[in-house]
């Protein structure tokens, strides 16, 4: 502390000298560490600030503060062990037994030296310590003072105080701490790490610990078209972060659980390596060092949010869709100030969890106002019923002599639901309902299980809050209302993203009507910012029920762009007719083709053809009929809208204000089409209530050769038709109709088996490859 009163005494005496110049001193001095001037420099502009009486001044403040930055540096860090060494002097009884405290009480041995010994001392020629004549001075060879900058160094703790020290002279603070420059030095040293384990991540493999701690960077990549079971059982265990007066606690713990996980040996270390190179992929990735670009890339993609282990996503805020979990139970929610969420019959006020973590477990706490209100109290874990009550229970051999009269219940209708109404827990519900209970001892130990577990699930008082993600919204959705969403399953959804083939720098084009923004939020969960999904739709506004949900940030929408199929449509066939207008005469007959066909959908209709029956796509002929009028209603507004904005030019002159006065579904769709005409889709997905084949046909031009499409459809029958059209053509290859079939298993000890309740179907697929018109003519000719 002496040497910052030092400097903050020079510093003192230097402001009170500068008087009103001290701000322009202290500006020349923030420029000089910037290494916008040199020492020479700053020495003389600050003279001028001052007369030669103060200079000395000047000069006692610099070497106050090049005393202080070097002994910082010099000084190394202090540690918990140099703080206890210093203060407690070395004894030999504090590091050895007590069997050897008399051998360490004796007075060690005075070796004596010979008086014949002569010293180390070695003859050292003269000459080696004499410069010649014509030789600069030392110090002239001395390499100039570089920063981290030049050097290629991280910053030091001196470099760093000496900023701290300068930025804290500036707001009026007397100075910096050296607690505060350490911490600013380790603040550095992790930020670098995450952003190389970014860039490093990207393109190679790794292993993951605790769902979030990455390591092993440069390991195999797992083959996924190979049987890897090295991965099924974790043997790693959560790292400890426990005190030392907690692990105790901790051992008997594992103790009453059981024995602990034991230690791999080295044989199964190495075979354990051995196997995941062989499932992992052969090919050898190319080392070459970072560059600039993948900085900025992964300062892009990886957000402050996600370095920082994304502290921010992880707490619920108001505005924010979360997941409410009871058991199997989930529901989606929004959460409002002080909102409430209905569970059942079950009404829960929401406010306590602003603020909080998600993943957190509440217990439900009914209101004293004799209604079924509750409110939330966090807690650390859940409490089984089944497992708490059954402890003391016996149970019977066979239930061949129980009899479901409906007079096992002692208790009537009335009575249980008093129970409820005096805010008694569920567990002293339950235990009530056992022990009127005639029949419950009377029962197998399988059926007293199963019927706890019905009134568990009854009277369950723990919920857990979520974050929303692409399967528990799907799984919310088809178990709500499957009409919705077209009956598109979960395991449906994952076979069209797979078969699309999507990665995060793609175009992707999406015709969806009615699915609720399923697909597009599945799509663009797998996006990043170089990345743009198209998403089109029939009507005046896109679904986003699924896009909302999901809590996407500005970053992540701006890689969506919602325009109207016909809007698009007309504004790609302007844009052709004008380039083929300015282009040569000498066109492809397969281009004038492919224009053709555009301007047969210049006035799409989305109906059936006409060889389709119509006893059976009667449903498809409604839902085409009603959509077609809602098409022709968007094309007069359209021409509504674009006679007056033709009529606002011709009062305005200025074209930036014309520009700024578009509606805002002008300006998607202009966006996706000069992404279009720059650069074709790499995929197409159509999710449609009506018949497929026309907008197959019409949007099917604009994705780039060799990149798959698929059509999803509640029924066969659309595809099937699809199907034999695109047979007849020669711009597909590699055609399948497919159906997958979903069946959840019950695993229980002796008691596994298919679910008996189950969806019927997922839905169906076509898939295929989109290839290029003229190599197929040429090879025929």
């Amino acid at each position: 502390m002496a040497g910052c009163d030092d400097l903050n005494n020079a510093r003192k005496k230097l402001e009170a000298a500068l008087g009103e110049n001290t701000k322009q001193y202290f500006q020349l001095m923030k420029l000089w560490f910037q290494l916008k001037s040199t020492k020479e420099e700053f020495d003389t502009e600050s003279r001028k600030l001052m007369t030669a009486d103060q200079i000395h001044l000047h000069n006692e403040f610099l070497l106050r503060l090049f005393d202080r930055c070097q002994s910082l540096a010099s000084v190394p860090s202090h540690s918990s062990t140099s703080k206890m060494s210093s203060k407690i002097p070395f004894s030999p009884s504090r590091t050895t037994n007590s069997a050897f405290k008399d051998k360490t009480n004796k007075k060690p041995k005075v070796k004596r030296r010979n008086r014949s010994d002569k010293g180390n001392f070695e003859p050292a020629d003269i000459a080696d310590y004499i410069f010649p004549p014509n030789a600069p001075p030392p110090h002239a060879q001395e390499k100039p003072l570089r920063y981290s900058a030049q050097e290629l160094f991280l910053p030091d703790i001196s470099l760093i105080f000496g900023r701290m020290l300068l930025s804290a002279w500036e707001v009026g603070l007397d100075g910096a701490e050296k607690p505060a420059a350490e911490l600013l030095v380790v603040a550095v040293q992790h930020f670098l790490k995450n952003v190389l384990t970014a860039i490093l991540g990207r393109r190679k493999g790794y292993k993951v610990r605790e769902d979030r701690f990455l390591y092993a960077l440069g390991s195999t990549v797992p083959n996924p078209w190979l049987r890897n079971t090295a991965n099924i059982i974790d043997d790693l265990k959560l790292s400890s972060t426990a005190d030392v007066n907690e692990e105790e606690e901790q051992e008997e713990e594992e103790e009453a659980e059981g024995s602990p996980v034991h230690k791999l040996t080295l044989d199964e270390i190495e075979q354990r390596a051995a196997y995941e190179i062989a499932c992992g992929d052969v090919g050898s990735t190319a080392r070459y060092p970072v560059t600039a670009y993948q900085v900025l890339e992964a300062l892009q993609t990886s957000s402050a949010k996600e370095m920082s282990n994304e502290k921010d996503k992880s707490v619920v805020k108001v505005g924010d869709y979360i997941i409410i979990q009871r058991q199997n139970y989930t529901k989606l929610h929004k959460i409002t100030q002080n909102g409430l969420a209905m569970l059942g019959k079950d009404q829960i006020e929401l406010g306590s969890i602003v603020g909080k973590p998600v993943w957190t477990t509440y217990k439900m706490e009914p209101k004293k106002n004799g209604k079924r209100v509750f409110v939330l109290r966090e807690c650390t874990s859940s409490e089984s019923l089944a497992e708490q009550l059954k402890k003391d229970l016996s149970s019977g051999s066979d239930n061949r002599n129980i009899f479901d009269d409906g007079r096992s219940q002692l208790l009537s209708t009335e009575e249980i639901v008093g129970l409820r109404s005096s805010g008694l827990s569920g567990q002293a519900i339950v235990g009530h309902l056992i022990e009127n209970s005639k029949t419950f001892r009377d029962k197998t130990e399988y059926s007293q299980e199963k019927y706890l577990k019905k009134k568990e699930k009854k009277y369950f008082e723990y919920v857990t809050v979520r974050w929303p993600t692409i399967r528990l919204i799907s799984e919310i959705m088809f178990r709500t209302d499957p009409v919705k969403i077209m009956g598109l399953r979960i395991d449906t959804l994952s076979q069209i993203i797979t078969n699309i083939g999507m990665h995060s720098h793609g175009t992707y084009m999406l015709y969806e009507s009615g699915c609720q923004g399923l697909v597009v939020a599945a799509m663009l969960n797998n996006m990043s910012s170089g990345g743009h999904l198209i998403h089109i739709h029939p009507g005046n506004s896109p679904q986003k029920q699924a896009i909302l949900a999901m809590n996407y940030t500005s970053d992540h929408m701006s890689c969506l762009t919602s325009v109207n199929i016909y809007s698009l449509l007309r504004k790609l066939l302007q844009d052709s007719s004008v380039v083929s207008e300015d282009a040569n005469s000498s066109v492809s007959d397969n281009n004038k083709e492919a224009a053709e066909d555009n301007k047969d959908f210049s006035h799409v209709d989305i109906k059936e053809e006409e060889d389709i029956k119509p006893d059976t796509n009667s449903e498809n002929n409604e839902t085409v009929s009603t959509v077609s009028k809602e098409n022709e209603v968007v094309i007069k507004n359209e021409t509504e809208s674009t006679n007056l904005i033709n009529e606002k030019k011709r009062k305005h002159s200025d074209n930036d204000e014309n520009t700024s006065k578009k509606p805002r579904w002008e300006l998607e769709t202009e966006k996706a089409a000069d992404i279009l005409n720059t650069h074709k889709a790499d995929g197409l997905i159509i999710i449609a209530r009506e018949h497929p084949t026309n907008i197959l046909t019409a949007l099917l031009s604009f994705v780039a050769p060799s990149r798959p499409f698929v059509v999803f459809s509640p029924c066969r029958e659309p595809l099937l038709e699809l199907y034999v059209t695109l047979k007849g053509k020669n711009n597909t290859t590699g055609l399948r109709v497919t159906e997958t079939w979903l069946r959840s298993h019950q695993i229980l000890p002796s008691r596994t088996h298919p679910d008996i309740l189950t969806s019927g179907g997922g839905g169906f697929l076509l898939t295929g490859i989109v290839v290029e018109q003229e190599s197929i003519t040429q090879e025929q000719h």
